[in-house]
């Protein structure tokens, strides 16, 4: 039977609404990736722990947003995060 996505709600920093979405919506999110992951390993060539490494380095870009403008990325110096996200850092 289809269920359609639940609207979730979600509030605070960037970490809380993301631990709170990761809570809420685990099995759809375990779902998702066992329906998606093999075509996307097929077209992409890439494994599982290939992306999972290619998404810790958008930490930091998320995390900055809720920074103010002056602000500097915590504990994250541009040659400690992977290649991918070195790749998007502007100096």
């Amino acid at each position: 039977m289809y269920k359609p996505f639940p609207v979730i709600s979600i509030e605070g920093d960037a970490h809380e609404c993301g631990a709170q979405h990761g809570a809420k919506a685990a099995d759809r999110v375990a779902k998702t990736i066992e329906f998606y992951l093999p075509s996307f390993v097929k077209q992409a060539k890439l494994t599982l722990d290939e992306v999972r490494e290619r998404a810790r380095g958008y930490g930091a870009q998320i995390e900055s947003i809720d920074l103010p403008p002056e602000g500097k990325r915590r504990n994250q110096r541009k040659e400690d995060m992977p290649a991918s996200a070195q790749a998007m850092q502007q100096d």
